[in-house]
């Protein structure tokens, strides 16, 4: 449970500047050579390695080279970073590649088998590999042609996707290379950071030493991380911000917080009203629930605004010949977008947990660009902060202990929480929902809002499985509920496309009951 401040360095002539961007120049120089040895170790041996022997690095001229210029201790804390980042990306990448064997056509062993070498890690690895291997049994080998054609699949995911670059790396520096604490004696800064530079530090005598001097800087600090507890690590991050082709950026100091002493103590004071909470993102309102409570109603107008302002600053700046990125106006105007953004997705999910006090959160997968959207509402639901609400959740996990599940939301905007009636024509507008079977009208979002609560117990929403397969267990689902006995459907269901194509799907006594010979009744609602 850490916390990671960005915190301005305070009044610092500009020869500390210089030294500290040589250290990060050192760091960036190193980091490519760094990843490509790792990636060779990959290929070689199917892992990572963040334990390099002293006799390895000097086998390998690149590594060599940059323990040269940057040292032992620093090469360790660049190789654990460069690692972890790696790690990331093929963590991803795994998630691809069982995705891609889910889709595929092949039998349910051999698929079993790839997601066994999926799961291991075990795509590039030598050695054979055994399923179902422990200390009393010897496991199941699996065959080379199935680690060739997981080996081809992998290989194929790895081509879709870039590589993590390390050319703009903001180095982590542990204790070895740096200090932080509170000024002894200066009164202008509360917190100074002290960061081993790149040139020798200078004896009394006048001679360089053989260690390297200490850069001192003075950090501006503000109420909120002063007053929130914790922690400070003895770790540090040097940050570059806004730097473009050649112009440097701003640099800050990252210090992280120790938050577990204080997140422990509100886990215990923090006492659940409901089980389980359920929540539809939206845009005429940010939140929904199942109780019908609407919050942040008036948040995408303010997005709207702030698109505006950024797309016709970046018109009027590329019609100039200027790269939006190297303005000033353009990177204060995205900032502000941003800020906008983290403080009122926290301020509406801070209102929520205040409210409803879950110890669960149900919310939909926060992905919901579509090819048949205008180009600009696309943009905006790009930048609409998906990635600010998972960091809220996390943040709220930790700090509270409220676990959250993002489940899939696949028609749930076109399903009758009443009935369970599915039909593209049942939304009527971004905020009203009207049954065209029952004739329930509700609000859209506070509809899909308890579709999510409920579609929990019906099927797995958080498989992954395919759009046009959650419409078939929707459909399936309704016609369940509604063809008991000797019971009829409506013409408005047998009149839906999708329901047409279910009964194209099944054959069974849904099917049937899906084409009677005349209609006569209306019973959709059950």
């Amino acid at each position: 449970m850490k916390r990671c401040d960005h915190l301005p360095i305070c009044d610092t002539n500009p020869g500390k500047i210089r030294a500290l961007r040589e250290v990060l120049r050192a760091f960036r120089r190193a980091a490519p050579d760094m990843a490509a040895d790792q990636w060779q170790r990959f290929y070689q041996t199917g892992r990572f390695n963040k334990m390099v022997s002293a006799e390895a690095e000097a086998r390998s001229a690149r590594l060599s080279r940059s323990k040269a210029a940057i040292g032992a201790a620093r090469m360790q804390m660049l190789r654990y970073q460069v690692v972890g980042q790696l790690e990331s990306f093929i963590e991803n990448r795994a998630n691809d590649f069982r995705d891609a064997v889910a889709k595929s056509s092949v039998d349910d062993a051999t698929r079993h088998q790839l997601l066994t070498v999926n799961k291991m890690h075990a795509w590039f690895r030598s050695e054979p590999v055994f399923m179902g291997k422990s200390k009393t049994k010897p496991g199941i080998l699996i065959e080379d042609d199935v680690r060739h054609l997981a080996r081809s699949i992998m290989r194929a995911v790895l081509s879709h996707h870039r590589r993590p670059r390390f050319h703009r790396l903001n180095p982590w520096i542990d204790q070895r290379q740096a200090t932080i604490g509170k000024a002894e004696t200066a009164g202008h800064a509360p917190m100074w950071v002290g960061i081993r530079g790149m040139c020798p530090e200078i004896g009394k005598n006048g001679r360089p030493k053989k260690t390297q001097g200490t850069i001192q800087v003075p950090l501006q600090s503000y109420a909120w991380f002063e007053n929130r507890g914790g922690e400070i690590a003895k770790t540090v991050q040097l940050i570059e911000r806004g730097a473009d082709r050649g112009r440097p950026g701003e640099i800050v100091i990252a210090v992280v917080s120790n938050m577990e002493k204080p997140f422990g103590e509100s886990q215990m004071a923090y006492q659940p009203l409901c089980e389980e909470l359920s929540l539809d993102f939206g845009l005429s309102a940010m939140f929904a629930t199942p109780d019908g409570d609407l919050l942040g109603r008036s948040w995408f107008d303010q997005m709207k605004k702030h698109d505006d302002r950024i797309a016709g600053l970046a018109r009027r700046l590329q019609k100039q010949g200027i790269r939006p990125n190297q303005s000033a106006r353009y990177r204060a105007r995205v900032a502000a977008f941003r800020g906008f953004l983290k403080t009122e997705i926290g301020r509406v999910l801070n209102r929520l947990i205040q409210m409803k006090r879950p110890a669960h959160v149900v919310i939909e997968k926060l992905d919901f660009r579509a090819p048949g959207l205008s180009k600009r509402l696309n943009r905006i639901l790009a930048r609409s902060g998906r990635k600010v609400i998972r960091e809220k959740l996390q943040d709220l996990e930790e700090r509270f202990g409220i676990t959250f599940t993002e489940v899939n939301p696949a028609y749930s905007s076109q399903t009758c929480s009443g009935c369970g009636f599915v039909a593209k024509t049942n939304r009527r507008s971004q905020s009203k929902f009207s049954c065209h079977a029952c004739g329930h009208e509700i609000n859209a979002d506070v509809n899909a809002a308890r579709n999510l609560e409920s579609g929990r117990s019906a099927f797995d929403r958080t498989a992954r499985i395919t759009k046009a397969e959650s419409l078939r267990l929707t459909v399936e689902r309704h016609l369940e509920r509604i063809t008991t006995g000797d019971r009829v459907i409506s013409a408005k269901v047998l009149g839906s496309p999708y329901y047409r194509t279910a009964a194209a799907a099944l054959d069974t006594l849904l099917a049937r009951k899906l084409r009677p010979p005349d209609v006569v009744a209306d019973v959709s609602a059950g």
